[in-house]
């Protein structure tokens, strides 16, 4: 089976870290969002994709982050994978320092203000 490395953008823990999951099944990625339905949540400059929770501003999730490639926060988990423009998933590109620098951690509380004003 073919295995992908991947970052895990980890809102729960506030830690971004390298992964691996099964690239023929989605479980995996199911998995590691903490979720039962994703979406992809913007491209990278260096073609690597992000997925997240498509249900995570509805489900009662109270963490976020905030990335600099997406104009808006975004709820539980992201997952950096790497893409070749058809739909088919590889090996990121980027590191873990790259994403750990562009990304900052929030809690609902922090959006909720930040977003009221």
């Amino acid at each position: 089976m073919k295995r992908i490395k991947a970052i895990l953008i980890d809102s729960y823990n506030k830690r971004v870290l390298e992964v691996e999951y099964e690239a023929e099944s989605l479980d995996g990625m199911y998995r590691l969002l903490k979720c039962t339905r994703f979406t992809t949540a913007g491209q990278l400059p260096n073609g690597d994709v992000c997925f997240v929770d498509d249900e995570g501003l509805i489900n009662g999730t109270e963490v976020f982050f905030v990335p600099e490639w997406y104009p808006q926060p975004l709820a539980g988990n992201g997952l950096i994978v790497g893409d070749d423009g058809k739909g088919e998933s590889f090996d990121v590109k980027s590191t873990v320092e790259e994403i750990q620098a562009m990304v900052d951690f929030k809690g609902i509380d922090d959006i909720l203000f930040e977003y009221s004003k």
